[in-house]
């Protein structure tokens, strides 16, 4: 049997020399093993690949019952962790927000997904859901809402 642990390291490639979504697997390069954390990077890189799909074809050009499909296989994936786990729950209320196919909205939940991976200590899976938020926002041009001033500070 071959001995992987005498193989060196290759260095991780540029974002744009590889597949999409694929530094969402990062984040268990220290225990690849553990199939829960296998299990769990594979349901955040399917749910990455279908919001690289929107950037990539344009929420227009998708089919909705192509789409619909996708949401299908991240949902039955989701099936595997346990019915009241917090993942499982937000990755749920993800699928449930995005339905309706508006590119505001799949930006805000993507968004969300990339503040409670990083709140999990998941660094490349909150760096690439926010990567993928901000290029939603970009391609849709969405602007963040102008907020009033608030004038009561400057008048002293």
């Amino acid at each position: 049997m071959a001995r992987y642990d005498r193989i060196a390291a290759l260095p991780n490639p540029d974002r744009t020399h590889s597949f999409t979504g694929w530094p969402v697997f990062l984040d268990i390069e220290d225990d690849d093993r553990d199939m829960n954390r296998a299990r769990r990077a594979r349901i955040r890189f399917l749910t990455i690949r279908l919001v690289r799909r929107v950037i990539t074809q344009g929420i227009d050009s998708i089919p909705i019952d192509s789409f619909e499909r996708q949401l299908e296989s991240v949902r039955e994936e989701l099936g595997g962790l346990p019915a009241r786990d917090p993942e499982r729950m937000r990755i749920a209320e993800f699928l449930h927000q995005i339905r309706d196919r508006s590119p505001l909205q799949l930006t805000t939940a993507t968004l969300d997904l990339g503040e409670a991976a990083e709140a999990e200590g998941l660094e490349h899976a909150a760096e690439e859901f926010y990567h993928a938020a901000l290029d939603l926002a970009t391609h849709y041009r969405l602007r963040a809402p102008v907020l009033p001033r608030d004038t009561s500070r400057s008048q002293s």
